[in-house]
């Protein structure tokens, strides 16, 4: 119950669509329509489609990465992602990443390449080196040239 909208919990029926979380519609029998990508008696849950758990885009079993920016190679068709990866110090118990605590002054720019979008990346190399993040790629609309 914690977080739902006390018009639902107390069995009563939905007055506007800021009832149904703008998510879908409040009809006019007072039932929340929900958007094709939500779910739940007001709309506030997601719904995910299902995961492959083999094309997971980028992961790196020694260090934390958030983000992407990813372009297709033209010429090879391999995508090419640029990501924001926290270079981890060596942890003696175990840990496989370091978390985000360090992003500020351990974040660097790295590439990895996939035949699909969605993945499995498989890293390449460094691009920037540590206190750059957020990378954003974008193709020259007239040379065709890759801009970092």
């Amino acid at each position: 119950e914690g977080d739902l909208n006390a018009w639902i919990t107390n069995g009563k029926r939905c007055n506007s669509d800021w009832d149904c979380s703008l998510a879908g519609i409040c009809t006019p029998q007072g039932q929340c329509q929900c958007d094709p990508w939500a779910e739940g008696v007001d709309c506030s849950y997601l719904k995910f489609q299902p995961v492959d758990k083999n094309r997971l885009g980028y992961l790196d079993e020694r260090h934390t990465s958030w983000g992407g920016s990813i372009v297709q190679s033209a010429t090879t068709g391999l995508y090419h992602m640029f990501i924001s990866e926290i270079l981890c110090k060596v942890d003696t118990s175990n840990r496989k990443r370091c978390g985000l605590s360090a992003w500020q002054t351990h974040s660097r720019i790295v590439e990895a390449t996939s035949t699909e979008v969605d993945g499995p990346y498989k890293r390449l190399k460094q691009v920037l080196p540590p206190e750059h993040h957020n990378p954003s790629v974008h193709i020259s609309p007239t040379t065709g040239h890759w801009h970092l």
